[in-house]
């Protein structure tokens, strides 16, 4: 009934996020903040997605009004809310004792920025570009989780259009976003979900598997 109110929620919740990723989730505070976020917006964009009217909301330009400005007074260009919401979440698919293990020890003194540090050094699963099995902990896998989900509902729009024209004539512009070179966790996000991928061993998770195989 209020559309303006849902726009500026979407805001919030993507501006909240990319202050706690420029935090580098370093405090309780701002990881809590960042996982409701994600929540939310991962239960809001399948309803926005199924309004016609809507669907652009995410890529459409910044009014003038909204934009940054400089010092100067001058208006600076602000991507698109989809654009910032991909690169806040990749960023933070790389964050130490976020969603990553973190090289460091832990302090005020030895914080690790996530736009500084190497993300390839902190890919998920040992294997391809990466020799070293991480180590795993449970909260940082279901931060992970919590944001993949986000990703997937991102990704999953094409589903919500009108299967005929429409679908043809539309790219899938989350899909492409996130695997251009824009994404500068192109590589290590891709390469973690390679190794993943490989990695997974179905006998060791599965129960009672000895009547699934038999012994050789």
């Amino acid at each position: 009934e209020l559309p303006s109110n849902l726009a500026t929620l979407c805001n919030k919740l993507v501006d909240r996020l990319q202050v706690a990723a420029e935090n580098s989730c370093q405090t309780q505070r701002d990881q809590t903040a960042a996982i409701n976020c994600v929540r939310l917006l991962t239960r809001l964009l399948p309803y926005i997605f199924e309004e016609p009217e809507w669907r652009g909301f995410f890529w459409s330009d910044i009014p003038t009004g909204q934009q940054q400005t400089t010092s100067n007074g001058e208006y600076t260009n602000k991507p698109p809310l989809a654009e910032r919401l991909l690169q806040t979440l990749a960023d933070l698919l790389f964050c130490p004792d976020f969603t990553v293990s973190s090289k460091k020890k832990k302090g005020p003194d030895n914080p690790e920025d996530i736009h500084t540090i190497d993300s390839c050094e902190y890919i998920w699963e040992a294997g391809v570009g990466f020799s070293q099995s991480p180590v795993h902990t449970p909260s940082n896998d279901k931060n992970r989780t919590e944001i993949l989900k986000l990703l997937l509902v991102c990704f999953s729009e094409t589903i919500y259009m009108n299967p005929t024209a429409e679908l043809h004539s539309h790219s899938n512009k989350w899909l492409t976003y996130l695997t251009s070179g824009h994404n500068r966790q192109t590589l290590p996000l891709f390469t973690s979900l390679i190794n993943i991928v490989f990695s997974y061993d179905p006998v060791g998770y599965l129960p009672y598997n000895y009547l699934l195989f038999t012994d050789t």
